[in-house]
């Protein structure tokens, strides 16, 4: 995968080639991608240290949040949507499988369930792995500080290749 940066302009309004920016096929649909901007103050896990009003406190001020995000729109091909929703079945299957398997010891709860649990618990754990997998393929971005430069990361090298090339696109090198 390949990476290359954008005017912020671009990124929000989808003034990019029609390239797929997962697979690199050409594609005329465009997706939506949403992603916090900024971190959080790194002071604030202090409260840590103050003991359960800290934590309290930690965690009302983490609920309260109202971190900004940026969307922008990717050209997105109808292969890359399948791949997606593949995932999502999957994953969803895993996750209710093995919420039934835990949920069908709890009621039943015949002897020793230690596999069953096991079982449940895998299934569960599978379902997080392959909703892991699923995000890890999409492409990701960030902002730079100056707030102007957007950098898609894990992008297609073709994808790259035209957006280069594409006539419109402001990009900054480096």
């Amino acid at each position: 995968m390949a990476t290359v940066t954008v005017f912020v302009d671009q990124a929000v309004h989808g003034d990019l080639p029609r390239m797929c920016a997962r697979t690199g096929r050409p594609t005329d649909e465009l997706a939506w991608f949403e992603r916090p901007v900024g971190r959080r103050s790194s002071a604030m896990y202090l409260l840590v240290l103050l003991g359960p009003v800290g934590w309290l406190a930690l965690l009302a001020l983490v609920a309260t949040e109202r971190r900004e995000t940026l969307r922008v729109r990717l050209p997105y091909s109808a292969e890359a949507w399948r791949d997606d929703r593949r995932y999502g079945r999957w994953a969803a299957g895993s996750f209710v499988g093995g919420a039934a398997v835990l949920l069908a010891y709890g009621v039943v709860g015949t002897g020793p369930g230690g596999g069953w649990v096991v079982v449940g618990a895998g299934l569960i754990l599978g379902g997080m792995a392959i909703a892991a997998m699923r995000r890890a393929q999409d492409p990701d971005f960030s902002m730079d500080a100056s707030r102007r430069w957007v950098t898609l990361t894990h992008v297609h090298p073709a994808f790259v290749t035209a957006t280069l090339a594409f006539p419109s696109t402001l990009t900054r090198s480096g």
